[in-house]
């Protein structure tokens, strides 16, 4: 490993790997620290251009951690960068404003979408005449105003409580040939929710549109509004979009009040069907708990995900794979693959050199681990071999001198073959402990077949940078530090702010108090 540094009005760092027989090389740059006030918070990229970047931010109203508030209503302000991270100009959106906590009750802020002629459109949500109303304004990239609205869609209010205002999502497909605007709104005198698809192609030209009702109730408030702000960027993780334009959706419903037993529901909406294929997946002897959904390069859909043998959830106890068409959601395949002993060291532990006190103990006399239920898988990749890559993450929450503090500690990648069988399992080990759910967990990369990632040591008061390559060999260094008179100089990396910009190339934000201070990152 060598770590080179150069100071050029930035500060500029170069970490060395060794991947694949090929020399790749992580570059890290860091801005000098800007003023923020204590209710300012960058949210991410919206677009990108060739002589720089265009970051939305946003003023809360109330307490406000990076964006995300607590009150009101958010004011959101477009900045433009040019590729020297110089602000150019900024501009706020004083019209539109995002709704977080509260119910919309004029113009909500939805989602950014740049087009293939790389312009910049804003979408926002109203309400008039008891239509929920979907527009969108395409940006003057100049002087970063917005043009006249164009109507996208309306939806009747069926119901006041079931607003659409701030519940609109967008996901694309993975060639970004197309891409879907959805929106799914319930309550529980319903029991169900009202379905709204649409289908655009990269010009914004519609395809498709389906109006349904899905038998679920997707509840609203914290799980729509705290997260919503994130929409432009992330879409979730249980939805998507295939460049045949068929849209699919994986989600889960409690069984029971209070119950841990959840059942999980699998939709396909596409072009030229009235209502969505509906697939329920029933718990039997195993319990499923963690479930996400890729789609493979055979065009098929997989899911994938851990089991339990206890109702209670209380542990996991193996991986569940099933492969399904897209259109019919038939299954081709399925599988229960219980995690072995020796899966099981593999997962929990990075090395033999990591086992310590009751888990040594445990192994000793031959006595069987426990992998525990809360570790919640993050992403899952798709490699050309078709073989899936699964990393998961173990998270709680404990409290402390009246604190609450988050834990992220170790991560777990899983790489699962075409048909089902485990090739390798792979622990990194780490250890994030925090008041501010902000700093935790860790962003990854995915670049032919190598999954990079960085994060924050809080401990350690250190970032690292890593990766693990398609045959599980993985490695990771120190490339900033806050003590010592280190580069870092208390400010931490938020990696929920990191977006991509191009080809091997991402931007986010190190945050301090009332100052943030750009980063850059490149894999060459």
């Amino acid at each position: 490993m060598k770590v080179k540094f150069y100071l050029v009005a930035l500060i500029f760092l170069a970490l060395n790997l060794d991947l694949l027989a090929q020399e790749k090389t992580i570059n890290v740059e860091i801005t000098d620290p800007t003023s923020r006030g204590l209710l300012t918070g960058t949210i991410g990229v919206i677009g990108t251009v060739e002589d720089g970047y265009f970051l939305l931010r946003a003023i809360s109203k109330g307490f406000s951690l990076y964006g995300m508030g607590v009150g009101t209503k958010g004011v959101l302000v477009v900045e433009k960068f040019n590729k020297d991270y110089v602000l150019e100009k900024s501009r706020k959106i004083e019209d539109i404003p995002m709704t977080v906590m509260n119910k919309a009750n004029d113009k909500s802020f939805e989602f950014f979408y740049q087009d293939i002629n790389k312009d910049i459109w804003l979408f926002y949500s109203d309400e008039s005449d008891n239509k929920n109303l979907l527009f969108r304004k395409r940006m003057n990239q100049e002087t970063l105003a917005f043009e006249a609205p164009i109507l996208v869609s309306e939806q009747p209010i069926v119901d006041k409580k079931l607003d659409r205002r701030s519940s609109y999502g967008i996901v694309h497909s993975e060639d970004n040939s197309k891409f879907a605007i959805f929106s799914f709104v319930g309550n529980k005198s319903h029991g169900a929710s009202e379905a709204y698809v649409e289908v655009f192609d990269a010009s914004l030209n519609s395809e498709w549109q389906m109006n349904s009702k899905i038998p679920e109730y997707h509840k609203g408030g914290l799980d729509t509004k705290y997260f919503g702000i994130l929409k432009s960027l992330n879409s979730n993780g249980n939805i998507r979009l295939s460049n045949e334009g068929v849209f699919n959706m994986l989600s889960k419903v409690k069984m029971e009040k209070g119950g841990n037993e959840f059942m999980h529901f699998m939709y396909s909406f596409y072009r030229g069907i009235d209502d969505p294929v509906i697939n329920y997946l029933k718990n039997t002897d195993e319990y499923l708990i963690r479930m996400s959904l890729v789609q493979d390069k055979n065009k098929d859909v997989r899911l994938v995900g851990y089991y339990s043998n206890d109702k209670k959830l209380r542990q996991i106890d193996g991986l569940f794979v099933q492969n399904l068409n897209p259109f019919t959601l038939a299954i081709d395949n399925e599988k229960f693959i219980p995690f072995s002993d020796e899966n099981k060291l593999d997962f929990l532990f990075q090395s033999e050199a990591y086992l310590s006190g009751k888990d040594k103990r445990k192994v000793e006399k031959g006595n069987e681990l426990d992998v525990p239920s809360n570790t919640y898988i993050k992403s899952v990749f798709v490699n050309e071999d078709n073989s899936i890559t699964m990393a998961s993450e173990y998270y709680q929450t404990y409290k402390y001198n009246g604190k609450i503090y988050h834990v992220n500690d170790d991560f777990q990648f899983t790489n699962i073959s075409q048909n089902g069988e485990i090739n390798w399992i792979q622990n990194f080990n780490k250890r994030q402990r925090d008041i501010s759910p902000h700093t935790n967990g860790i962003y990854q990369m995915y670049e032919n077949g190598t999954i990079y990632f960085i994060y924050n040591e809080p401990l350690k008061k250190e970032i690292h940078v890593g990766h693990i390559n398609s045959e599980g060999e993985i490695n990771s260094k120190t490339i900033l530090e806050s003590r010592n008179g280190g580069e870092l100089k208390k400010f931490w990396l938020v990696p929920g702010t990191i977006s991509r910009v191009g080809d091997n190339s991402y931007v986010g934000v190190a945050a301090k108090f009332f100052k943030e201070r750009l980063v850059k990152i490149e894999i060459n």
